[in-house]
């Protein structure tokens, strides 16, 4: 693995599980289940405009949290850490978050944030750094 991308924990299935709760009123639809990084084409189907992604390796530890909006929509998203040796090198699963289309910016940052502050990741994946998730509650409701 490399050492220059920092990895997180153990994706566990109640962590994950968390992941659904972030959305709120903007949930879509989860998919958890984990999809080989090298089968993320399988997303395709369903149209992902915007959504909240979560990458692990091999050990299924969280390589990376991100997000997918209007402009950069998930299969242009995943494509561009693709692109990246260093990432196509430690990333084995994803899984994603579907939000709804029109989700607002801030409300999508906030749930990114509420994604990483359940996932301790501010404090495992330094200097990796995730949106405020200042008035998630407030965003999502």
């Amino acid at each position: 693995m490399s050492s220059s991308l920092p990895a997180g924990p153990v994706l566990t299935r109640p962590l994950a599980a968390k992941l659904s709760l972030a959305a709120g009123s903007f949930l879509a639809r989860t998919l958890l289940t984990p999809v080989s990084w090298t089968e993320r084409w399988r997303y395709d189907q369903y149209d992902i405009v915007t959504g909240i992604y979560v990458v692990t390796d091999i050990e299924n530890k969280v390589r990376w949290l991100g997000q997918a909006s209007r402009k950069d929509d998930l299969p242009a998203r995943l494509d561009s850490h693709h692109c990246q040796p260093e990432r196509r090198a430690a990333f084995h699963h994803v899984r994603v978050v579907q939000l709804d289309d029109h989700t607002p910016v801030a409300a999508l940052n906030a749930i990114e944030g509420w994604c990483a502050d359940q996932l301790n990741l501010r404090h495992t994946m330094k200097p990796r750094r995730w949106p405020s998730s200042d008035n998630w509650a407030a965003l999502v409701a």
